[in-house]
């Protein structure tokens, strides 16, 4: 599936495609909207990126078996795991494992896809200021 999804998109079949679909943050200046609708045009699924897919199961094993402990506080956010290929519970389960364990990490779960920040703006935003005004002193 998603070989198929490179192929249409070097084919340009992105632009048959209502904006809102690939597009959904409201809070984007029109120049950053222009921008954003230029790249994802050129490369809504780079090589890197399906590469990256292709191999996401078997990078999670790596990741599952460090540690990254970290001296700084970490803000993992979550999504609900639609457009990563995953269910919502295996997603949100490789997260849980990762951060069970690690030093200085708090997980947020958030009921949106995968680029989550384009949905849930505010949201994110008071999520991170909250963080930072938590972990700093």
């Amino acid at each position: 599936m998603l070989r198929l999804d490179r192929w249409e998109s070097q084919l340009g079949l992105l632009r048959l495609l209502p904006r809102q679909l690939y597009m959904p943050n409201e809070n984007l200046s029109d120049s950053d909207r222009r921008l954003y609708q230029e790249i994802a045009y050129r490369q809504l699924l780079s090589q890197a990126m399906l590469n990256e897919s292709l191999c996401a199961k078997e990078n999670d094993k790596k990741v599952n078996s460090t540690s990254i402990k970290s001296q700084m506080p970490v803000l993992l956010m979550v999504s609900n795991g639609k457009g990563t290929g995953f269910g919502q519970e295996q997603w949100r389960h490789y997260a849980t494992s990762f951060a069970k364990g690690q030093k200085n990490m708090e997980v947020t779960y958030y009921d949106s896809p995968h680029y989550f920040y384009h949905y849930q703006t505010k949201e994110v935003i008071r999520s991170i200021e909250e963080f930072i005004q938590e972990t700093t002193d």
